[in-house]
């Protein structure tokens, strides 16, 4: 019995034990684990749910995770934690690139769905996984554009949690981004509006009140209206529905660098209303 003080309580099996011990080790010793199995349930879940599956994917040794798939019942492929989360999630979280593959092979269904409704895309995104994103949006395996039950798409997780590099891996496949754009505007994120921006359809029917611009003025973002006019310096020119283009929004108290940035004398009380 491997004594984890911390593992004890919580309907902790020897073979649970073993694989947190092991699951890391190319040369843990397979044997010993096939010994418990002569006397334990490998089905047996944690008080949570977790089952060896689950645990087995938290390793960096695929052969473990391999041998686990082998000696488990196929059902423990689909079988989730009491969060919804099956060993799959786990792997889209916080396991390697081989091991989502391992699982898929042996048939663990890629749809499945956590309770908060999330995908083994928004599971990658959210835990920064970057390879598993990757690998995901390569095969389709996860529609872009599904929500969880927040609402919350895998780019908004992405932009939410400022995993930058994953957003800009879901814009470049495609991620729609007009929405998100406008909301990080006017939480003046710089960052995550550069990455936005990147992927951004600049046709005016996705913003049919006023383009990013406009409302980076209407916010005095200075950092913000720099990136979206290195982005798209056509959007200085483009009028919103009331006539007025960006510049006409600036008022005695904006940023002097935004008034310089956009071209624009120093605005007067004759400027449109916003």
């Amino acid at each position: 019995i491997f004594c984890y003080p911390f593992l004890m309580s919580g309907g902790w099996s020897n073979i649970h034990k073993w694989i947190v011990r092991f699951n890391d080790n190319p040369e843990a010793d397979l044997e010993e684990f096939e010994n418990f199995l002569s006397f334990e349930n490998i089905s047996q879940p944690t008080d949570n749910g977790n089952t060896v599956l689950h645990f087995a994917t938290l390793g960096k040794c695929s052969r473990v995770l391999d041998y686990v798939i082998r000696k488990a019942p196929s059902d423990l492929l689909h079988q989730p934690n009491q969060a919804g989360e099956t060993p799959l999630l786990w792997a889209c979280s916080a396991g390697s690139v081989a091991h989502v593959r391992l699982l898929l092979k042996a048939g663990a269904d890629h749809t499945a769905l956590d309770q908060c409704g999330n995908t083994i895309l928004h599971a990658a995104v959210q835990s920064g996984n970057y390879p598993v994103a990757r690998y995901i949006l390569q095969k389709n395996l996860c529609e872009l554009e599904e929500d969880n039950l927040k609402g919350n798409t895998a780019l908004a997780v992405a932009c939410e949690e400022q995993e930058l590099e994953i957003a800009h891996l879901l814009v470049c496949h495609g991620a729609k981004t007009s929405k998100l754009l406008l909301h990080y505007v006017g939480e003046d994120e710089p960052a995550v509006v550069k990455v936005l921006a990147s992927g951004c359809s600049f046709q005016s029917e996705n913003f049919p009140l006023r383009n990013p611009l406009h409302y980076a003025v209407v916010f005095n973002n200075y950092k913000v209206a720099k990136v979206l006019i290195q982005a798209n310096s056509r959007w200085k020119d483009e009028k919103d529905r009331y006539g007025n283009k960006p510049a006409h929004l600036l008022r005695t108290s904006s940023n002097k660098k935004l008034v310089e940035l956009l071209d624009f004398p120093q605005p007067s009380a004759k400027i449109k209303c916003i």
